[in-house]
């Protein structure tokens, strides 16, 4: 892997191609209203299951973000000569995967598709409308099974790959957008300096190519017309989308076993801003650091991402502090990847460093935490002697994973002989194609605020989506005040023909009215969405009462699974398992805002009888949890 990129670089090749059949699952130009870029596209790769000890199964193995990343770390780790078992850190740098909306989408199109029935006025029956909901679903992606939902938590990448080695060391992701990899190496030299780690793992991963990755960076600048010239730094007009993982491993020299060392870390600083200033700054800060001037500098990689406002500020910069040197940029090769772009930007200096009569190399990084980053490496005294070792020939299940998936248009064809599909066709031929219906666009400063409206002619594709998104979330709030109100009526013993003043959201408990002597009338409350109108009302004194539904059974309750995750596993399931308790590791749930589990209500499962099990939970969202976004839980 190495020498092929080893190759690559200065070679005045690139890896741009079209977007591969399955990448997009068929959404090119409905989703762009344009054809797909040429990038850096990564169409598939081999994994061995059996190594990585993850389930091969299609339909609920990990997402390729955390397979390739734990296939590269795992191969740094091999090329690095580590011992299993030793006291190594694992830090991954990694954005989320914004393929997660697909699933996202998929239960939005149950509202969205009734909505826009109704907004076409065509009606459908009961089964007909759930025949057309799970078809669309499907078409755009599976139900989550359980390792797709745990594999978008990104920091058990990291925990992966150190339970795979038996690392003792500290294991974690960080993300800071285009500057995560130089910030995970600004923490490893503090781990360093700290602890006693022998030694640590960077790895870092973007699949940057994907629909939902390319939508959204869209909106920082325009992709490249293709025109750039590979290698150089700033030709490119526009960026380009590039994706992959790489993976580095960091000791301190003292410890380095010489003719493996690719290259020595002398100097790294960061500024705020991505101003003309603010590089410079870095710049001399990491000079500063290695000992060094900026003459003394033969190789600089820019971080040259194809932003305008970017590549004018370090254009400038690097002409200013390195007079005489053209700066080179990996992205012209490979493309931008965004979260990852620090590792293809050292890999590039460190295989380049020591040929050509580079010794020292200067990078600079431009990232969306708007920081300037600038890493100043040196090539080592002794050449790199090692080639990458092979790993013993083992039993293993090797299967290609192919990201994206079948078209959309071709999962739905397989249902077109479908009866039922037939009949939701003839009445779904009445829908005028391209044409959007008028909408209002409706905000409200205030759950139970006068609404504004407005009307508009004609509503863009992607606004119109935010606003059936948005007017979904508003009716289910809608809805739920009214049964907050039924139930504060219901409760008091007051007519339906009266109201209550609205309240404020404070509590998830049960809402309990304090008797009143005599419930004073108010003047019934408007319909949610009805113009302006003067209202008055009249105060209810209320007392609140932490009052929660209590299930049937518990089997386990919130303190024992408390002693669960931090204390005996014999205290909960009994002495049969106390055994457990001197393991020198074990499974155990995370604690404190991670244990999202309240309860078990239900269990069906045998000791010693292995065969499919059953288990039920309950969890009770805090009212402070730090999580909470506007008193929601996020997705």
């Amino acid at each position: 892997y190495i020498d092929e990129f080893a190759a690559l670089v200065g070679s005045g090749r690139t890896v741009f191609r079209g977007l591969p059949p399955l990448r997009w699952k068929g959404m090119t130009a409905a989703a762009l209203r344009a054809e797909a870029p040429c990038a850096g596209y990564l169409e598939s790769f081999d994994i061995d299951f059996l190594r990585f000890k993850v389930p091969p199964n299609d339909q609920d193995t990990l997402i390729p973000q955390q397979l390739l990343m734990m296939k590269v770390a795992d191969n740094a780790a091999l090329d690095a000569g580590l011992r299993a078992g030793s006291n190594v850190a694992v830090l991954v740098a990694m954005g989320i995967e914004e393929e997660l909306h697909q699933y996202r989408g998929r239960v939005n199109l149950d509202s969205q598709i009734a909505q826009s029935l109704s907004d076409q006025g065509i009606a459908l029956t009961t089964e007909e409308l759930s025949a057309l909901q799970a078809l669309a679903k499907d078409s755009v992606a599976a139900a989550a099974q359980l390792n797709q939902y745990t594999s978008f938590i990104g920091n058990i990448m990291a925990s992966r790959i150190s339970s795979l080695w038996d690392f003792s060391g500290p294991a974690f992701t960080i993300s800071s957008e285009e500057n995560s990899v130089y910030r995970c190496i600004e923490v490893a030299d503090s781990l360093f300096r700290t602890s006693d780690v022998e030694a640590i793992v960077i790895a870092a991963v973007d699949l940057a190519g994907s629909l939902e990755n390319l939508t959204l960076r869209l909106k920082y600048g325009p992709v490249s017309s293709g025109s750039s010239t590979a290698g150089a730094a700033f030709s490119a007009q526009g960026w380009t989308a590039g994706e992959g993982a790489g993976a580095l491993v960091l000791q301190r020299a003292s410890q380095a076993e010489p003719g493996r060392v690719y290259a020595t870390v002398e100097g790294l600083a960061f500024a705020q801003g991505t101003t003309r200033e603010a590089i410079e700054t870095a710049a001399l800060g990491a000079l500063r650091e290695a000992g060094k001037s900026p003459s003394d500098m033969t190789l600089v990689e820019a971080s040259a991402s194809g932003f305008a406002e970017e590549d004018h500020s370090e254009h400038e910069a690097l002409g200013s502090l390195y007079p005489g040197i053209v700066p080179v940029s990996i992205k012209s090769q490979l493309g931008h990847s965004f979260s990852a772009a620090g590792m293809p930007a050292i890999l590039a200096s460190v295989v380049t460093l020591g040929r050509g009569g580079h010794r020292w190399a200067a990078l600079s990084g431009l990232g969306r935490d708007l920081c300037s980053a600038h890493l100043v490496l040196q090539a080592p005294s002794i050449p790199r002697l090692a080639k990458t070792p092979t790993r013993p020939a083992k039993v293993g299940l090797i299967k290609t994973l192919v990201l994206g998936g079948a078209p959309v248009a071709e999962a739905l064809a397989t249902h077109v002989n479908d009866p039922l599909v037939i009949s939701i066709r003839t009445k779904l031929s009445r829908l005028s194609p391209g044409r959007l219906p008028v909408h209002r666009l409706e905000t409200a400063k205030e759950v139970d605020a006068p609404v504004k409206t407005s009307s508009i002619t004609t509503v863009p594709r992607q606004i119109a989506g935010q606003y059936s998104a948005h007017r979904t979330f508003l009716e289910m709030r809608q809805a739920a005040q009214k049964q907050m109100a039924a139930l504060i009526r219901l409760q008091a013993g007051i007519p339906a023909a009266q109201s209550l003043a609205p309240l404020a959201p404070a509590t998830a408990h049960e809402v309990v009215p304090a008797p009143a002597p005599t419930p004073a009338a108010a003047a019934p409350l408007a319909p949610p969405l009805a113009p302006p109108r003067a209202r008055r009302y009249r105060a209810q004194p209320i007392s609140l009462v932490e009052r929660f539904s209590r299930p049937r059974q518990v089997i386990f309750d919130t303190q024992a699974l408390t002693e669960f995750a931090e204390g005996s596993i014999g205290k909960v399931f009994g002495s049969e398992y106390a055994l457990i308790d001197s393991y020198p590791r074990r499974v155990r749930l995370p604690t404190t805002d991670y244990l999202l589990v309240t309860r078990v209500t239900d269990l069906d499962a045998t000791r010693l009888e292995y065969r499919k099990s059953y288990m039920a939970t309950e969890y009770d969202i805090p009212l402070d949890a730090p999580y909470l976004i506007d008193g929601q839980i996020p997705w």
